[in-house]
């Protein structure tokens, strides 16, 4: 806890925290290490990172490369592609300890928790990506109008805050905040200096004159948590850095080289990229050829009296040989340049991606050409198993924040309130639909039971139907329905020798074309059993009436042969 204005030696008071800024050096490296991450991950403050390349590069052509060069926004954006699996995985439960009157008003309040942000959309929108490029920033709970929900605050808005604990801090010190920014609309307070003080007694909002603190009273109360209502956007905890870093930390260095290059490449094809015209002709245009202006060396031609430079709208001219010199087969022409060293730079950066991907996921994707299949949105992975595993990890971060924050809602809300249990889905079903069902196949064709089966073919309907939960509906029942689903038809007569289990195997695809096409959506599984077996027992009957019909024929045959 921070007392009020003053304190007794060795205690903080927010008069001595705003005045020494005590964790002034760590709040400064750890926005530091952020403003890195977030260039790479968002593009923001790019030419703050590209240094000019010493011996190589003039001053003005930095600035040329600042002004062109692209970011590395779309390289962690494919980096992070199969995060979005973990929003759309399979299974997962959500339980909240409370009475079912008051169960109802909390999910009603979590479908939305800000700005009609449902609670998982919400971390889907603002807590994801800062994962990755402001892990020491935090979520932080605001109460307002008797109503409390979560914020993402960047560390960049930090004045002070110590090493946390956990992940959770003993005081925060904001110098940008909602309040400071509403309190400074005030024309007469524009040049004012606010800060925001958070511990676990109070909410201050003070003025501070260079010397001297001053509450706020307006906008200061007792924090309702008895707690700061903060935790770090970040879970990976770095003992070197003592700070909490981006899942990405171990690729930040390949980062670098891939946008230095990649710069290097966008100024090698704007100054390479055009064809340039030439012909034979005559000296520099500024001295006409004479080398000198007043006595000294041309300007443009630095007295060789050549023009040398040329934009892609002009024609470079080229002295006609000298007499006695073999004549040239051309006369005018285009160059081009080689492109090997255009293509050997597509091919390192492009190698720098794959490093990256390789670091991050454990496993390489394969190339479409290697596929032969459609690419899909996350790529086909040569090995799953470390994808599901770094995705495993996402998930229990993710169950983590929206358990907090469920709880501070919870607890703000209910008195009755005992917590609560998220589990996320963990089907990730990163592998496409493709070789899902090959491996059902498979699987099939070398016996598996009946349950592994199931299995197999759920996971492929989830794949194959992730964007149409009325069509992935529609085929599960069509799965549960149909008898003897795993033996196909061409089979069904050798598997099958009960004659009755025959029939209706063979009819159950007519029963389905008898169906209203909304019957699979509106009407519930029993109910369609009901139909089916009145469908298929009728036909049943009636196959059993004809094997008799046919049986009397024939034995009434044999008999009319007898002598």
């Amino acid at each position: 806890m921070i007392l009020p204005l003053t304190a007794p030696e060795g205690k903080l008071s927010i008069t001595s925290v705003i005045k020494n800024n005590p964790n002034k050096l760590y709040v400064k490296a750890v926005q530091e290490y952020c403003d890195k991450v977030r260039m790479h991950n968002t593009g923001l403050n790019l030419g703050k990172y590209l240094a000019r390349i010493d011996y190589y590069e003039k001053a003005e052509l930095l600035e040329l490369r600042k002004k062109y060069s692209p970011s590395n926004k779309d390289f962690f954006g494919r980096l992070h592609r199969p995060i979005d699996k973990i929003w759309k995985a399979r299974g997962g439960s959500a339980n909240y300890y409370l009475s079912a009157s008051d169960r109802k008003k909390l999910l009603n309040i979590l479908k939305d928790v800000k700005d009609g942000y449902s609670i998982r959309r919400w971390l889907e929108t603002f807590w994801i990506g800062p994962m990755h490029y402001d892990p020491m920033g935090m979520i932080f709970m605001e109460v307002s109008n008797d109503s409390v929900y979560p914020t993402y605050k960047s560390c960049m808005d930090v004045f002070d805050y110590p090493p946390p604990s956990g992940r959770r801090f003993e005081y925060i010190v904001f110098n940008i905040d909602q309040k400071i920014i509403k309190e400074k609309a005030d024309p007469a307070k524009a040049n004012d200096q606010y800060f925001r003080v958070v511990d676990d007694a109070n909410d201050y909002l003070i003025k501070w004159d260079g010397d001297k603190a001053t509450i706020i009273e307006d906008e200061s109360y007792p924090n309702h948590f008895e707690t700061v209502p903060a935790i770090t956007i970040g879970n990976c905890w770095d003992p070197v850095y003592h700070c909490y870093v981006s899942p990405d930390n171990n690729i930040i260095d390949v980062a670098d080289q891939h946008l230095r290059d990649r710069s290097v490449l966008t100024m090698f094809k704007l100054h390479h990229g055009f064809p340039l015209k030439w012909l034979y002709g005559s000296d520099c245009p500024t001295c006409n050829g004479t080398k000198k202006i007043s006595g000294k060396d041309c300007p443009s031609c630095k007295g060789s009296g050549k023009k040398s430079k040329y934009d892609v709208s002009e024609t470079i001219v080229v002295p006609f040989p000298k007499t006695g010199d073999p004549m040239p087969k051309d006369y005018a022409g285009f160059y081009t340049p080689p492109v090997e060293s255009w293509d050997k730079m597509d091919e390192t950066i492009a190698g720098y991606y794959r490093d990256a991907h390789y670091t991050i996921w454990g496993t390489h994707q394969m190339e479409d050409s290697e596929s032969a299949q459609p690419a899909t949105a996350t790529g086909r992975f040569i090995d799953v198993q470390p994808v599901n595993d770094r995705l495993n990890n996402y998930s229990d971060a993710a169950e983590f924040v929206e358990s907090w924050i469920t709880n501070m809602i919870g607890e703000f809300n209910f008195s009755s309130y005992e917590g609560c249990e998220i589990n996320y889905g963990r089907r990730y079903l990163i592998e496409s639909p493709d070789d899902i069902w090959k491996k059902y196949e498979e699987a099939r064709k070398n016996g598996a039971n009946d349950t592994s089966l199931n299995f197999l073919y759920l996971q492929y309907l989830q794949a194959e139907f992730a964007s149409d939960s009325i069509e992935l509906s529609k085929q599960i029942k069509l799965m549960k329905l149909d008898y003897w689903f795993h033996v196909p038809l061409s089979q069904a007569s050798t598997v099958l020798t009960n004659p009755e289990d025959l029939c209706r195997k063979v009819n159950f695809p007519m029963w389905v074309m008898t169906l209203d096409p909304n019957d699979l959506i509106t009407k519930d599984l029993k109910t369609l059993m009901a139909l089916r077996d009145a469908y298929l027992d009728k036909k049943v009957k009636e196959n059993n009436a004809r094997i008799e019909k046919e049986n009397a024929k024939e034995n009434l045959k044999i008999q009319n042969t007898k002598p």
